[in-house]
């Protein structure tokens, strides 16, 4: 009798079990935070906590133009992968990873309050991906853009490579939700952002607890987090389900004399 490998077998799904677990307590967590958190107006503002929605629009800062669909936007996350090799050996490489944010106005009809989305959390984004390679449909404009960041995109034998680029932004014009720390002005923040003066506080970027944004309202925000369980859900319900197979073959092979 040998039940060695069934208490190994016990243990490992215990220890890959813990990661699922956590997440899903802490996606719960986040979506019972804002479903228990009433929104506030803008005009109704104070120091501390706040949830807020409504209208992204521009402030004096301007907009960001993403690089490639080149749409006028407050954020916008760029990444460039390579895939390299086959089978085993195949691997992603990370050529370029970009992040760029500017201040906007959040307007819900009672105000306008400037968001500084520096370090900020994205929930929910519009996300493109565009493709080179074999199977890929490229435009000049992501050729343009590979050439504006230095990627060479040509590989051998007049063959393009392999490479994904993914492009997620938060418009200008839509509906956004915003989660976060609001706080009064002071005089540094006037000189950075001259629109403040209308305004008795704003959410300043905050790195320590990064306020959190969702393009589509709170019910978009709300909706990712619960897909994100679900998800992790079914991940876990797998691993259980195969380490359940290998440790009932391990107990009956190890109780054999």
């Amino acid at each position: 009798m040998n039940l060695i490998p069934f208490g190994i077998t016990v243990a490992v799904g215990i220890g890959l079990s813990v990661y699922p677990i956590w997440r899903i307590k802490k996606l719960n967590k986040l979506i019972k935070e804002i479903t228990m958190t009433k929104n506030v107006s803008v005009g109704d503002l104070t120091n501390g906590k706040v949830e807020i929605e409504g209208t992204a629009l521009q402030t004096s800062t301007g907009a960001l133009l993403s690089p490639v669909t080149k749409t006028p936007c407050l954020y916008y996350k760029c990444s460039v992968t390579e895939s390299v090799g086959s089978g085993k050996s195949r691997r992603i490489i990370v050529l370029l990873d970009e992040i760029k944010a500017v201040p906007f106005f959040v307007d819900d009809q009672t105000g306008k309050v400037v968001v500084d989305p520096t370090g900020a959390t994205i929930i929910t984004a519009k996300s493109s991906v565009f493709r080179t390679g074999l199977f890929g449909k490229p435009t000049q404009a992501l050729f343009d853009f590979f050439t504006s960041r230095h990627i060479n995109y040509n590989g051998l034998l007049g063959l393009k490579r392999d490479l994904t680029c993914g492009e997620t932004i938060i418009p200008f014009g839509e509906k956004v939700f915003v989660k976060g720390i609001a706080r009064e002005k002071d005089e540094v923040d006037l000189l950075k952002l001259p629109e403040l003066a209308n305004n008795a506080v704003y959410i300043p970027k905050n790195l320590e607890e990064p306020t959190k944004i969702a393009l589509g309202g709170e019910n978009a925000a709300i909706g990712q987090y619960k897909k994100q369980v679900w998800l992790t859900i079914a991940i876990l319900i797998l691993i259980l389900f195969l380490v359940g197979i290998f440790a009932a073959i391990t107990l009956i092979v190890g109780l054999k004399p």
